[in-house]
């Protein structure tokens, strides 16, 4: 039996498949399944990714803070806006506060005052207020986020990529 289905004399074969690429046709040749990732399912060749070689550390993705801070929302470890922040401090301090990039001098030296006395280490977003509300589910921007949990403060900090200031003593 032919490629094409009959044989037909004097008629020149065609490829049963005319719209597969080069690539996956020699691919196929060779016995070869392109674009078959880890989970059995293929998307494409450009799906399939070579593992990063050991010791070599991928650069942090602008969005996982974001995201990282959107799960510590879903599983209520931060107090969210800066009045709530303020409040929590004089009972239990969280123990990590996100100031917003964008926040005005005037929230921002308070949130700085509050964090010094209480000595809870302060991380200034490179992100704007909007950003943060967006990432933890809020229609307004917002100036400052407490993270109560330690492991999220940590993943906050490393995935934010700068340096986290306690500007009196020497921090909990």
């Amino acid at each position: 039996m032919s490629v094409t289905g009959g044989e037909t004399p004097g008629r020149e074969e065609t490829p049963r498949f005319p719209e597969r690429s080069d690539a996956a046709e020699k691919a196929r040749r060779d016995g070869q399944r392109l674009g078959k990732t880890d989970s059995g399912s293929t998307r494409g060749a450009e799906a399939v990714r070579e593992a990063d070689p050991p010791g070599k550390t991928r650069p942090p993705r602008p969005d996982r803070f974001l995201r990282m801070l959107g799960l510590c929302r879903r599983a209520g470890r931060c107090i969210i806006g800066s009045a709530q922040v303020f409040a929590s401090m004089r009972k239990e301090p969280p123990l990590l506060v996100i100031a917003a990039g964008t926040a005005s001098p005037a929230s921002a030296k308070k949130i700085r005052t509050m964090c010094a006395y209480y000595q809870v280490p302060l991380l200034v977003s490179p992100y704007t207020g909007e950003a943060l509300a967006a990432a933890v589910g809020k229609d307004s921007a917002i100036a400052a986020v407490g993270i109560r949990d330690a492991r999220f403060a940590e993943e906050l900090i490393k995935s934010s990529g700068k340096e986290v200031s306690v500007l009196a003593g020497t921090g909990r």
